[in-house]
C-alpha cells in the first residue's frame, strides 16, 4: 500500500472525473444512437446551459444527418474557441436573468418558428434557468432577477426556486412545448439537481410540471422578504396554465449525464487505490450547517465500527443563507463549517461544483484538513461566515479549488477522508 496523501488523492479523483465525464464525449455516444432519425433527415439543434456548447460539439461529431440550423445560449463570460461552422452562439447571464438572457431567448423562439416541420434536438444543462427566460406579462426581467436573488439568498432549495420560476415564466414548466406543436422533439439533458427530476432541470421547459398554485404561494410568502412586487401581486401575474401530459406525446427525453456518474467515478478511483469508500449517493441536500453536522456524525459512527481509514463520497446540492456582501458559495462555506465543529471527526474534506464556479466566487470550491484549521484563529472563521466571505477566507489559507469554468454542470461533489480507530499500517 503506497503512502497515503488524502488531499492529493481527493483532488486528483475530482479532476479525473471532470476529464472523463466530459459532456462532448458523452453526447457524441448518444447522438450516434439517435436511431429515430435517418442519416439524411434535417434537424434543428437548440441548446441552453453551461454545458450546451460541449454538448453541441459532441452531438455534431456523432450525428450523421444534416443540422439545418443550430443555436445555443451560454453564459456571457464563457469563453469559446473556434466555434463550429453553422452554430449561432447566444449569450445569457447567470445566476440571475438579465436583458441579454431575454434577447437570446426570444431569438431561440424565432429559430424555432423559422424551422417548422423538422425535428428539434434540445441540449439542456444546468444554468439554463437564468440563461433561457421569458417572463410572464407584467413582470420585467429585472423584477424576475430580483425575485430570484431574494429567494436564493434566503435559503430556498432548488425545488422551491424552480417552482417560482415555472409560475413566472412563459417557457418553463413545460410551456416551451406549446411553441413546438406537431413536431418531434428530442431532449438530451445533463442533470444538476437532486433526484434528477426532469421537471426541475433548467426549470423543466419540455417536461410536465408538478408545481401548484398553493405551493408557489407559500414559497413566496416564506422567502420573498423585500420586494416592490408582493407575493399577492405576483400570484395575480403568475401563469399556472401548464401543459397537460398528453401535450408531451412527441417529446423524447433522456438524461445523459448526472451527479451519480461523478460520485461513482470518484468512488471507483479511490477504491482502486486500495482504500475503503462509503458512498452516500448523489441526493445530498439541505442547509450547509446541517449537512456539515450530518457528515461529521456519519464519520464518527462509521469510525467506531471500522478500525481502518476510509473515505466518504457523495454529491448533491446544498443551500446557504447569504448574510453579508463577501465572496463565496455553498461549497466553500460547507468546507469551513465541516471543520468549525467543536469536535471534527473528518481529517480532510473537499466540496466542489462540477461547473467550476461556486456562488459569486471564481473558484469551484475548497479543500482543507483539520490540522490546517487548528492553526487558524476561530474569530477569523466566524468573521468569514458572518460576512458570507468563505472564498476570501479559503483563498488566504491556500484552500481553494481553481479549475475555471469546466463546461460541465452536474451540481456538487463532496469527499471526506476519515481516520479509523486504528492507524492504517503501511
Amino acid at each position: 500500500m503506497p503512502n497515503l496523501d488524502p488531499r492529493k488523492l481527493i483532488f486528483d479523483s475530482f479532476i479525473s472525473a471532470l476529464n472523463s465525464l466530459d459532456p462532448a464525449t458523452v453526447m457524441e455516444k448518444h447522438s450516434r444512437r439517435l436511431s429515430p432519425l435517418n442519416d439524411e433527415e434535417k434537424v434543428a439543434v437548440i441548446g441552453f446551459g453551461k454545458a450546451s456548447y460541449r454538448m453541441f460539439e459532441g452531438f455534431k461529431k456523432g450525428y450523421s444527418g444534416t443540422v439545418e440550423q443550430a443555436a445555443i445560449i451560454i453564459p456571457d463570460d464563457q469563453k469559446v474557441r473556434d466555434p463550429p461552422d453553422g452554430l449561432e452562439i447566444l449569450r445569457g447571464s447567470h445566476p440571475y436573468p438579465t436583458q441579454i438572457s431575454l434577447n437570446s431567448s426570444r431569438r431561440i423562439l424565432d429559430i424555432i418558428n423559422n424551422t417548422k416541420d423538422i425535428p428539434v434536438i434540445f441540449l439542456i444543462s444546468g444554468g439554463a434557468s437564468s440563461l433561457f427566460e421569458i417572463p410572464v406579462d407584467g413582470i420585467s426581467i429585472e423584477d424576475l432577477a430580483s425575485i430570484t436573488k431574494q429567494i436564493m439568498n434566503n435559503g430556498a432549495n432548488i425545488y422551491q426556486l424552480n417552482a417560482v420560476r415555472q409560475a413566472l415564466s412563459l417557457v418553463k414548466g413545460g410551456k416551451l412545448v406549446r411553441f413546438l406543436r406537431g413536431r418531434r422533439i428530442y431532449s438530451f439533458m445533463i442533470s444538476d439537481v437532486p433526484e434528477d427530476r426532469q421537471d426541475i432541470i433548467a426549470s423543466g421547459p419540455l417536461s410536465p410540471s408538478n408545481t401548484t398554485r398553493n405551493e408557489v404561494w407559500h414559497i413566496l410568502r416564506k422567502f420573498l422578504k423585500e420586494s416592490d412586487l408582493t407575493a399577492e401581486n405576483l400570484m395575480k401575474l403568475a401563469n399556472f396554465d401548464f401543459p397537460q401530459r398528453n401535450e408531451f406525446s412527441m417529446v423524447t427525453s433522456r438524461i445523459v449525464l448526472k451527479n451519480d456518474h461523478f460520485v461513482r467515478h470518484i468512488s471507483s478511483m479511490i477504491r482502486n487505490m486500495g482504500y475503503r469508500v462509503i458512498s452516500i449517493g448523489s441526493g445530498i441536500a439541505g442547509d450547509v450547517s446541517e449537512v456539515a453536522k450530518s457528515l461529521n456524525s456519519l464519520a464518527l459512527s462509521i469510525s467506531k465500527m471500522y478500525n481502518n481509514d476510509f473515505f466518504i463520497v457523495g454529491g448533491g446540492e446544498t443551500t446557504s443563507t447569504v448574510q453579508g456582501n463577501g465572496k463565496g458559495g455553498r461549497n466553500q462555506e460547507l468546507v469551513i463549517r465541516v471543520f468549525r465543529m467543536g469536535k471534527c471527526h473528518i481529517d480532510t474534506f473537499m466540496s466542489a461544483g462540477t461547473d467550476g464556479i461556486d456562488g459569486n466566487s471564481s473558484y469551484a470550491g475548497g479543500i482543507a484538513t483539520a490540522a490546517e484549521f487548528k492553526k487558524i484563529d476561530p474569530d477569523d472563521v466566524e468573521k468569514a461566515l458572518k460576512n458570507s466571505d468563505s472564498s476570501s477566507f479559503l483563498e488566504r489559507h491556500g484552500m481553494v479549488i481553481d479549475t475555471g469554468p469546466t463546461g460541465n454542470n452536474v451540481s456538487d461533489v463532496f469527499t471526506a477522508f476519515v481516520r479509523g480507530g486504528k492507524k492504517r499500517e503501511a
